[in-house]
């Protein structure tokens, strides 16, 4: 997928199908270098992030 520049992609995090998917994270491409910026709910939660997944 090629994302245009300073256009954001939204990405969501879906625990429990009975539930609404959680705002995770905002991904954007800066020249060759993706940058992603996590949304509150996900800081709030302070859920574990493993840098492999």
């Amino acid at each position: 997928m090629r994302l245009a520049p300073g256009v954001p992609l939204k990405a969501a995090l879906a625990f429990d199908a009975a539930k609404p998917a959680m705002p995770a994270a905002r991904l954007a491409m800066a020249d060759p270098v993706a940058q992603m910026e996590w949304e509150a709910p996900v800081i709030a939660a302070r859920l574990p992030v493993s840098p492999l997944l």
